[in-house]
């Protein structure tokens, strides 16, 4: 099941349908293969956030109900050697293969040649243990698409998930709210603001939304309390609003924001990372604090930070002992390698630094 949070930011629409579509199945032309429509998927659109959510909620879906799923994903942002080779071993199988999943992510960037020659695997090479989520985000020149894109659109079980609009977009911040917090009220004209100033991406929303709930303390988000926020860069806004959710002891928060954006484990390496910069500097901060200096500018001059990003963190530091934070650093050191060795699953080791922090 999806949790509260995540399924305000997919829409309506059952991400459990794909397991009741399969009205027809499709000959996979010239082969002699079978496969439900499906069980290929193809997200189309310009909302990354909620494309990567509804790619993951399949993906989930997929796993709960097939044990011992592996995952692959072939980015058309970055060709590797042997990818053509790869994904056909991985839509091959064999006598002892795990079910799978297969993302093909920016379908949109691949060249012609690979794009044919995937057309081509998938046309002819489909198993029913195989779960594929294509997915592009045309724009400019690639919005016209190649072979691949037309061809899945035709065969595959399509969805579009652009940037929302007018009444949808204010419902859907009105949603996403709910999701983060279901006591806290929000302005019309906040409502309004928003939009504009996220320029209906859903991800600006989510962060700013969740930035507003931390500050506005369950009180009604006003225009004003928009009009404040600060443009900051989207990572250091994330780890800020984690470290400001663990200080203040709202760990379940915590969790959502951690599950929210380690949608794969690319993102959670990026996660643990952006976060052990975040306490860094708010080790650096500290230690400057303890030596008697509390202006922000000059803390911010010594250390090589921003200004802003030490004001921010000044209010944290008297609950933030040098212990706790060299403990905390140290703490994401080893869940970085027990991860890439494979001692502990990701979302595990997430929600586990969460509790120890």
């Amino acid at each position: 099941m999806l949790s509260s949070l995540v399924q305000p930011l997919l829409g309506s629409q059952d991400p459990n349908h794909y397991l009741r579509d399969c009205d027809s199945f499709n000959p996979a032309s010239g082969a002699g293969f079978w496969y439900t429509r499906a069980m290929l998927r193809f997200l189309t659109g310009t909302d990354h956030f909620r494309l990567r959510l509804r790619e993951h909620a399949f993906a989930e879906d997929f796993y709960s109900a097939h044990k011992g799923t592996e995952e692959q994903i072939f980015d058309g942002r970055d060709v590797i050697s042997g990818l053509l080779a790869s994904l056909h071993e991985s839509l091959s199988g064999g006598l002892f293969s795990h079910p799978r999943v297969i993302l093909i992510r920016h379908v949109e960037l691949l060249d012609e040649k690979i794009a044919q020659a995937i057309l081509e695997l998938l046309n002819r090479t489909l198993s029913d243990e195989v779960l594929i989520i294509a997915s592009a985000e045309p724009s400019g020149r690639t919005k016209k698409g190649n072979a691949l894109q037309v061809w899945l659109m035709e065969n595959a079980a399509t969805e579009t998930v652009d940037i929302l609009a007018g009444r949808a977009l204010s419902q859907s911040i009105l949603e996403i709210l709910h999701g983060i917090d279901p006591e806290v009220k929000i302005e019309p004209r906040a409502v309004e603001l928003l939009a504009v100033r996220t320029g209906g991406v859903t991800g600006h929303i989510y962060h700013d939304l969740l930035k507003l709930v931390l500050a506005t303390v369950g009180k009604t988000i006003t225009e004003a309390n928009v009009q404040s926020l600060v443009e900051e860069p989207v990572g250091e806004s994330v780890s800020f609003t984690l470290l400001d959710a663990l200080v203040r002891g709202q760990r379940e928060r915590a969790v959502s924001l951690l599950r929210q954006e380690a949608i794969n484990e690319d993102a959670v390496f990026k996660l643990l990372g952006l976060f052990a910069w975040q306490v860094r500097q708010a080790l650096m901060v500290r230690d400057e604090y303890e030596r008697g200096i509390t202006s922000p500018d000059t803390i911010a001059t010594t250390i090589g930070a921003k200004p802003f990003s030490v004001r921010k963190l000044l209010p944290l530091i008297s609950q933030l002992s040098l212990d706790r934070l060299k403990r905390a650093l140290a703490y994401l050191a080893d869940l970085d390698r027990e991860i890439k060795t494979g001692q502990v699953r990701p979302s595990v080791a997430l929600d586990l630094f969460v509790w120890k922090f």
